[in-house]
């Protein structure tokens, strides 16, 4: 597996203290990646050739904007492009909110994805919202507008009415919520939507490796990530880069699964009668409903060892 793009998830810290927040971020949480580790990891993306971005989230990482903007420039200086992840707060003040943004771009941000619903509004002003928008389309960084949804559908649509005509000609993505983190705590159960079925379900894993605010490497940022031990492949303090891909690319439940999807799991969850839902939120719920049961990793792993090396074998025999 090439990987694309080396994720930090540079804090825990955020100027808000949003009720579906998946890693409970708040103003008052404190943790942050060394800024010298970081920058260890982008050289040793670089030396390993593949990886061609650096994206930046939290919490909220513009909070450390100077580490921020400092990593971004080392990428630049390996012909790496920076993308971000923000709730737009910094539009507060237009003026001071261009100068950040432009400092950015030229230290080599590229493109940036803007939180928008009724739970970041509640911390984040529209007017700041609109102002951020304005800035970064601007600045030509401007790449999505994102919300999560419930199913009383308010979530999304109250804020985009509102955001209007600032959001005309953008591209927006709508989620449904998920029941991770804060949103599992104050989010009652009905109101989640359930429309992946688990037979078509489909990893989004899109070559990925990802560095949480805690120091743990993990292959996805899923709001269930942290709940499933499939997906964790070591410690930022201590391990390569190099090493941490070659953890990723031993683990045959992860071959399996992006080869095959979880149509092969589900079929295997049934014949060991472990029992599903009808469906899920996300494939990622579906993940953590699989892969964080210790007992059906424990029953399912002889199968998949064996349905890894024949589609191994199957590989080298096509390649000879």
């Amino acid at each position: 597996m090439d990987m694309k793009t080396l994720v930090f998830l540079m804090t825990d810290k955020c100027s808000a203290a949003c009720k579906i927040c998946c890693f409970s971020c708040t103003p008052n949480r404190k943790k942050l990646l060394s800024k010298e580790r970081m920058k260890e990891y982008i050289r040793q993306a670089n030396e390993i050739g593949t990886f061609n971005t650096v994206s930046y989230s939290g919490g909220e990482a513009i909070l450390y904007y100077g580490q921020l903007k400092e990593c971004m420039e080392y990428a630049k200086s390996f012909g790496m492009k920076s993308t971000l992840v923000s709730n737009g707060f910094w539009g507060a003040d237009y003026d001071k909110g261009y100068e950040m943004m432009k400092g950015l771009k030229n230290a080599g941000l590229s493109d940036i994805s803007i939180s928008v619903d009724q739970f970041h509004q509640e911390y984040v002003p529209l007017e700041a919202v609109k102002n951020a928008i304005r800035i970064t389309e601007k600045l030509g960084v401007l790449s999505t507008l994102t919300a999560m949804d419930l199913a009383d559908g308010k979530s999304s649509y109250d804020v985009m009415d509102r955001l209007r005509p600032e959001i005309y000609g953008k591209d927006i993505i709508v989620y449904p919520c998920f029941p991770a983190g804060a949103a599992g705590e104050n989010i009652p159960e009905d109101q989640f939507i359930m429309a992946c079925k688990p037979d078509t379900a489909i990893c989004p894993y899109n070559n990925d490796i990802i560095t949480m605010f805690d120091g743990s490497m993990l292959m996805c940022c899923s709001q269930f990530s942290r709940d499933i031990p499939m997906t964790y492949l070591g410690r930022f303090e201590t391990d390569a880069l190099l090493d941490i891909v070659e953890n990723f690319n031993d683990n045959d439940f992860r071959y399996v699964l992006l080869q095959k999807g979880f149509a092969f799991f589900t079929d295997l969850a049934r014949k060991l009668h472990v029992p599903l839902q009808g469906n899920y939120c996300v494939a990622c719920h579906l993940c953590r409903e699989l892969f964080g049961n210790k007992a059906f990793v424990e029953a399912a792993e002889p199968y998949v060892t064996e349905e890894a090396d024949r589609m191994r074998v199957r590989k080298l025999l096509s390649v000879s």
